[in-house]
């Protein structure tokens, strides 16, 4: 029976040997996932709107050290023959509507909401040292071409 016993522990040792080898030295974390950030489907180019939600992110932005990417989605792309110009059919709803925003509209709108961000960012004097990208998307449901861009 001593013998047995001395086996099995002889074995248990030689196995610790083999998995405190194989085990590295000096093990490292995984960094943490970033936080979660804003992504918009639009519905309207209004600058006065867009200015409001990028002061929203901003003053999340402002309370803690976080850097941001914000997706603003304006919905299909659309060739407007009236008025000759690109831009998109914007969000109403459950898919894109029919209220036409010119890529110059869109243009103005995302500079509305990065001084939205900006402004708040400034009032709180960016303590954080907080980041933002601004992401401008549309999605190609009904097709794009190099014009939308």
């Amino acid at each position: 029976k001593e013998n047995i016993v001395a086996a099995v522990q002889n074995h248990l040792d030689q196995s610790k040997e083999i998995l405190i080898q194989k085990v590295p030295s000096q093990l490292t974390v995984a960094p943490l996932a970033p936080p979660s950030s804003l992504s918009r489907f639009m519905s309207t180019v209004n600058t006065g709107t867009l200015y409001a939600e990028g002061e929203q992110l901003g003053a999340m932005a402002a309370s803690a050290t976080r850097d941001d990417i914000v997706v603003l989605d304006f919905g299909w792309p659309k060739y407007n023959k009236s008025t000759k110009s690109y831009g998109t059919l914007l969000f109403t709803g459950f898919g894109a509507g029919n209220t036409f925003a010119s890529t110059t509209d869109i243009a103005s709108a995302v500079q509305a909401f990065a001084q939205g961000y900006h402004d708040q960012i400034i009032l709180n004097n960016n303590a954080n040292n907080s980041k933002v990208v601004i992401a401008i998307g549309t999605n190609n449901k009904k097709g794009a071409t190099s014009n939308h861009a």
